[in-house]
């Protein structure tokens, strides 16, 4: 059956930290059959400001200048610095944070994104940061508010880039402009786009920043491969709250979920026959939670109408309070990618992170950033294979998220990974 799926929408894509492992030869995969056994209108202008303290400080004002026609969300007042926790570590740093205009959003719980790197790579890193002391602070630009985005930073000391897909030109004349300045700079890069048409953007930004920040080994060999530049890898935090761990399919059905963006469905697509074929032995539910996705409930019902009981697609629309309810109802996560696509190879193990630290088991392709939870997880070539090894060992799943939990808060917690940002930042 032919389907065509039309995705809109930026590919993104995180990982926290990672085995340092080499770059895969297009089309070259690793296999592992399971886990090792124990043993083994006006456009708003969004301008996030808390200043200097110990704990992240919540936005208590909103403010619109009518003139400027911006919206500004910060505390009501400056907060004199408590001593800096490690003297030698220096002085408390003021970094700003220059996201897409259109990657931030505001409601009755503030401002926040739908965007993954933008929350991992900007909002919680900031939240860290003012946690440690510093003033820190997210701001969104596009052309329509670049004047206004160079009055925020003009005092600032460290300026952070995120790839601006949306008004790339913008972004390079302002990183450029403060490079001129003599402040130091970061472009903060989290997926492989050095072909097709954001290829200029990429490396236009990541030779006039200063330093490169990256997610992944993987991601780290590219920027090599293609600038000759260095980058530093910095991890992504986990965002969601921590999951019982669990394996106790409570029905005739495996519940099985996918979650991510539109772009990574044709992974999912392509391993939807086998999946049809495991599910004639181990009937199974898989919700599907995206959006931006064309024709995605119409392709369901289609594939539902010709693959009788072995396998039932449902699709839900992405958000972020449907993700973390989806994964507390499921039994196992899903995670296919394109093993021969290199930009696939480069992802972060970000929904890896969030489905075990979540309290569910995944079954996933060995992409390299997720080599790291093999322990813990199943990786290998066939999916399908996968479900039935998870059939066949059940007593042993539930210490395996456990132990994979353990990890993930030691490594992968909104404080190691700020800690990660204040070392690199303070370097400069």
């Amino acid at each position: 059956m032919a389907v065509a799926l039309i995705a809109s929408g930026v590919r993104d894509g995180p990982v926290l930290r990672e085995t340092s492992v080499a770059l895969l030869p297009r089309g070259e995969s690793v296999r592992r059959t399971g886990p090792r056994r124990d043993g083994e209108a006006t456009k708003p202008f969004y301008f996030i400001a808390f200043f200097a303290r110990r704990k992240p400080v919540p936005a208590q004002a909103l403010v619109y200048n009518s003139c400027a026609k911006t919206s500004v969300v910060t505390n009501t007042g400056r907060v004199p610095r408590e001593p800096y926790p490690d003297e030698r570590r220096g002085q408390a740093m003021k970094v700003v944070w220059i996201v897409p205009q259109q990657a931030l959003k505001t409601g009755s719980g503030g401002v926040s994104s739908d965007l993954a790197s933008t929350r991992y790579r900007a909002l919680i890193p900031m939240q860290g940061l003012i946690a440690c002391g510093h003033d820190a602070s997210v701001v969104g630009l596009d052309r329509d508010c670049a004047d206004d985005v160079r009055a925020q930073i003009a005092d600032a000391d460290r300026v952070v880039f995120i790839k601006n897909y949306t008004d790339p030109v913008c972004a390079e004349t302002v990183l450029e402009e403060q490079r001129a300045r003599g402040v130091p700079t970061w472009f903060d890069l989290t997926d492989d786009r050095f072909e097709g048409e954001a290829s200029e953007h990429l490396h236009r930004m990541t030779m006039l920043a200063d330093h490169v920040v990256t997610v992944s080994a993987t991601l780290q060999n590219i920027i090599r491969q293609y600038t000759r530049k260095e980058s530093a890898i910095v991890g992504d935090p986990y965002e969601g709250p921590r999951g019982a761990p669990r394996w106790s399919p409570d029905g005739a059905r495996v519940k099985v979920l996918w979650f991510g963006y539109g772009s990574n469905l044709p992974a999912l697509m392509k391993v939807l026959p086998g999946l049809a074929d495991a599910g004639r032995r181990f009937p199974m539910d898989l919700r599907i939670v995206t959006a931006g996705v064309q024709g995605i409930e119409r392709y369901c019902e289609k594939f539902n109408r010709t693959s009788g009981a072995a396998l039932a697609l449902k699709y839900v629309p992405w958000s972020s309070a449907e993700t973390w309810n989806s994964l507390g109802a499921t039994d196992l996560v899903l995670i296919p990618a394109m093993l021969d696509e290199q930009w696939t190879l480069a992802k972060s193990a970000n929904r890896m992170v969030e489905a075990l630290w979540a309290g569910r088991f995944v079954v996933a392709h060995p992409i390299p950033s997720c080599l790291e939870f093999a322990d813990y997880a199943w990786l290998g070539a066939d999916l399908a294979e996968g479900i039935s090894w998870v059939m066949r060992n059940q007593e042993s799943i539930a210490g395996r998220i456990r132990a994979a939990q353990d990890r993930i808060a030691a490594a992968y917690s909104p404080d190691s990974i700020a800690a990660q940002w204040e070392r690199i930042l303070e370097m400069a």
